[in-house]
C-alpha cells in the first residue's frame, strides 16, 4: 500500500502542477484568474476523488482473507 501512495503523491503533484499551469494560461488570455483556478480545484478533487475510490476498492479487492 504504501508503494501505491507514494506512486499516486508523485502522481498528483504532477497533475496539480499541470492543471495549475494550464488554468493559469487560461486566465492570461481572459483575466478570469479566479474563475479558472476554482474551476482547476474542482477538477482536482473530482480526479483524487475517483482514484481514490479506485484504490480502496482495489485495496479491499487484494486483502488476504484469513
Amino acid at each position: 500500500m504504501m508503494v501505491i501512495m507514494k506512486a499516486l503523491s508523485l502522481g498528483f503533484a504532477i497533475e496539480v502542477v499541470d492543471i495549475f499551469a494550464q488554468s493559469q494560461l487560461t486566465a492570461a488570455l481572459n483575466f478570469y484568474y479566479l474563475e479558472a483556478f476554482v474551476i482547476a480545484v474542482v477538477i482536482y478533487m473530482v480526479i483524487a476523488y475517483i482514484v481514490t475510490q479506485i484504490a480502496d476498492r482495489l485495496e479491499q479487492a487484494l486483502r488476504v482473507r484469513t
